[in-house]
């Protein structure tokens, strides 16, 4: 080891660490951080960031949402007590898709 290795750890640093997203992302993560409250969890999951975009599909007047997913994914539950349901299984991804008319999966 030569004195550049270890002097190495010392030149590291981590600035920063605040995260800069689009103001629409920003409303997405305030809608999440509802739901969350909402549900009277201390974190936010996956199912809440679901549960945040289903909703804003559904007010932009979607009818209907699809996603993929790996045959194998412990996801697809949550997926599917969502409302989501497999329409096709391709070898390596599923595709589901849920409807957004009415308020099915969003409680």
């Amino acid at each position: 080891m030569d004195a550049d290795d270890v002097a190495l750890p010392n030149r590291l640093q981590v600035q920063g660490g605040q995260q800069y997203f689009s103001s629409r992302t920003n409303t997405i993560f305030q809608d999440v951080q509802k739901i969350a409250e909402k549900m009277e969890d201390e974190y936010i999951s996956t199912e809440h960031i679901l549960l945040a975009l289903i909703e804003r599909a559904r007010e932009a007047g979607y009818t209907s949402l699809s996603l993929s997913v790996e045959p194998g994914n412990p996801a697809r539950k949550l997926y599917e007590r969502h409302g989501f349901r497999v329409v096709d299984e391709g070898a390596d991804a599923w595709t589901m898709v849920a409807p957004l008319a009415s308020n099915q999966g969003s409680d």
